[in-house]
């Protein structure tokens, strides 16, 4: 095998992050339509200050979907899934104040949906070397 061809296949899961921050930034930037018809559900509420959660946030299309209804609403997204990491911190910086991520276990999202989020703080703020809240 030659060298770069190995050194392309050993690199390959840097070349996948390029792609999801790729693309969520152009779903954030261009997207004109939800990436599912569901989300248009959302306009019914577009001036709502309740708080969106994304459970499983993946790349944060959920979150691009749901500004196309409500630019100002806050969006809190869970995902366990490290590598999907850069594309909502890029996320994060678009979006400021209106969206917050936590990268956590999939035990510390049941613990929130069966406590409830105060409780739940209560627990990953004694569990904060656990988790990386951004």
């Amino acid at each position: 095998m030659s060298e770069s061809l190995e050194s392309f296949l050993t690199d390959k899961s840097d070349l996948i992050l390029r792609d999801y921050g790729a693309d969520i930034r152009w779903q954030y930037n261009y997207q004109k339509v939800p990436h599912e018809a569901d989300f248009c559900v959302f306009s019914n509420f577009p001036d709502s200050s309740e708080v969106f959660l994304d459970i499983g946030a993946s790349i944060g299309l959920s979150v691009a979907s749901f500004r196309l209804f409500n630019p100002r609403g806050k969006v809190i997204s869970f995902e366990p899934c490290p590598w999907l990491e850069p594309a909502l911190s890029w996320l994060k910086k678009e979006e400021d104040d209106r969206f917050n991520y936590f990268m956590v276990l999939g035990w510390m999202m049941e613990a929130f949906l069966r406590r409830g989020w105060e409780q739940t703080s209560i627990l990953l703020k004694s569990l904060r070397c656990f988790i990386h809240p951004y």
